[in-house]
């Protein structure tokens, strides 16, 4: 439910209004249709494409790998048979906890995968991609055509050497980066992430720490259009500037994130644009809008070490400590603050320790969402589900919308929904 919720909030506020008219559901209400199959709505053209623990290698062996999967969702088709066919915007789906170690390049361009060129989500359900030995890789490649989201996954351990950019990850395309972790990571510019000019990076709900670039962009190198929504980035480098965020004449915008404590460069270069409830530890990043903090302190800010914090899809994290200054300073129904209902990069529940959340990509006081228990569901009706499929997708929207006020008043238990037949 919580990665469905999400990924609704995340969508375009012309978009969600369509959608939420067009089902008659609140967020919660349509979130829990996906979550559960999807009732009424569901996409017409996609394949998921099941890969399998460690598997990286293309060789004829009957295990779908990492590499295989990309290639056929890329070319639409069984371009490998040890995968499922691609088809049109698919889904890539990991084991959960996985990991999955490039130890060479694919191609002559270090990249570790291959080439992103279509619209691919990595559904990552807390596995890890990573660089093990000593070869020069990057890890993600996303070209000018490419539409990669990635969700709940690592991207750790990239590393291009010379003049390459983009360590972690190469955008050139559309990249949309959710509850996820990028460590490690090493280039000559944008260690994390490079995004070019003409490109779209969106990170949400995200860490970002301990990588580096030579020269600029630990974190971020933007020469596109950058967000960077509830998330943290700390920990990073650059050897010249910007350990944090470096944009260069592209487009930055910051909002309900921390952007502090690098070890070395500031904590952002170039014209950053903040949406408010900010936190920069050097003033660097010209944090002045409402709610920001700049300046903070590393004791003020009590930020730990990147870990794993828990969660149902569990991502390394850095947790807040207490009394830390980013606790509590997202007012409720501001910012996409929802007390009760939105969630943190580990999938749990943000504000229910108070009416507020908490800045940055790590909630204190958090619950994992109370589970939606669906105890019994028959209909009948004409083919293609006529009144029943109506009713049914209606009463599923009612139960999201009973959800939500039951958190909202801090209800833990379960609801259960009874629908016997429909005439």
């Amino acid at each position: 439910f919580a990665h469905y919720y999400q990924h609704l909030r995340d969508l375009p506020e012309a978009t969600r209004r369509h959608l939420l008219r067009a089902t008659g559901a609140t967020i919660a209400g349509a979130a829990l249709l996906l979550a559960l199959g999807g009732v009424g709505v569901r996409p017409a053209f996609a394949a998921t494409i099941t890969v399998t623990n460690g598997e990286v290698a293309i060789t004829s062996n009957s295990i779908c790998s990492l590499r295989e999967a990309i290639v056929n969702a890329n070319n639409d088709a069984a371009t490998h048979a040890d995968c499922s066919a691609g088809l049109g915007a698919d889904t890539i789906s990991l084991p959960s906890g996985g990991v999955f170690s490039l130890t060479d390049a694919h191609n002559s361009n270090y990249d570790g995968l291959p080439v992103i060129s279509s619209q691919i989500t990595i559904q990552g359900n807390g596995s890890t991609i990573q660089r093990t030995g000593g070869s020069s890789l990057r890890i993600l490649n996303v070209n000018g055509s490419g539409n990669l989201t990635l969700n709940s996954a690592t991207i750790s351990g990239g590393s291009v050497s010379g003049f390459n950019s983009g360590g972690g990850i190469f955008n050139d395309g559309t990249v949309t980066v959710n509850n996820s972790t990028l460590s490690g990571n090493t280039c000559n510019f944008g260690g994390g992430i490079y995004s070019r000019s003409g490109s779209t990076l969106t990170v949400n709900n995200s860490t970002l720490s301990g990588n580096s670039a030579t020269t600029k962009g630990g974190g971020i190198y933007n020469y596109g259009t950058v967000t960077v929504n509830n998330s943290t980035l700390s920990g990073n480098s650059a050897g010249a500037n910007g350990g944090g965020i470096f944009n260069n004449s592209g487009t930055a915008n910051v909002k309900n994130s921390i952007v502090a404590l690098q070890t070395s460069g500031a904590d952002c270069v170039g014209t950053i644009t903040s949406q408010g409830y900010n936190i920069d530890s050097d003033n660097s990043c010209g944090f002045t809008g409402t709610g920001d903090q700049h300046g903070v302190t590393s004791v003020l800010l009590n930020l730990g070490p990147l870990a794993n914090n828990g969660g149902p899809s569990p991502t390394s994290t850095m947790a807040l400590g207490v009394g830390s200054v980013a606790i509590d300073k997202i007012p409720d129904t501001v910012n996409g603050c929802v007390a009760g209902v939105s969630v943190d990069q580990r999938y749990y529940v943000r504000g229910v320790g108070g009416t507020n959340c908490d800045v940055g990509a790590f909630e204190v006081s958090s619950t994992v969402p109370t589970a939606v228990r669906l105890s019994s569901f028959s209909a009948r009706g004409s083919a293609g589900g006529g009144w029943a499929a109506v009713l049914g997708a209606g009463a599923l929207a009612l139960a999201g919308g009973l959800w939500r006020q039951g958190r909202r008043k801090k209800d833990e238990g379960r609801l259960c929904l009874h629908i016997s037949s429909f005439p």
